[in-house]
């Protein structure tokens, strides 16, 4: 099987020995499209350049796309979202505020 990083335009030897985890994905496990390697391989190569150790490079790289990653998939379900889940999105936060009243001291709010 060919691997995704192998294919990938963008994929430099270096990532590759860098970081041989790259080499072993195949595109059909890039659970978030096409695009998913490349992006990784994007961020690696930024962290090289800023001299994050290789140690510290994992950790990152999944801290930095799950943020992403949930973030993207927050403003989709805004867009989504119509009167009907809007109604049930405040009805929900409605009941934990009367739940945890003192919530927003957490929040800041």
């Amino acid at each position: 099987m060919v691997s995704a990083a192998s294919r990938s335009p963008g994929c430099t030897s270096a990532v590759r020995v860098a970081h041989p985890w790259l080499t072993g994905r195949p595109w059909s496990q890039a659970t978030q499209g096409p695009h998913e390697q490349d992006w990784r391989e994007r961020l690696l190569r930024i962290l090289d350049g800023w001299a994050v150790p290789r140690t510290a490079r994992p950790t990152a790289v999944t801290m930095l796309y799950s943020t992403v990653r949930a973030t993207a998939e927050t403003t989709a379900a805004y867009r989504r979202m119509n009167q009907e889940g809007f109604t049930a999105w405040l009805e929900l936060a409605e009941a934990t505020r009367r739940q945890v009243p003192d919530a927003h001291a957490l929040t800041g709010g």
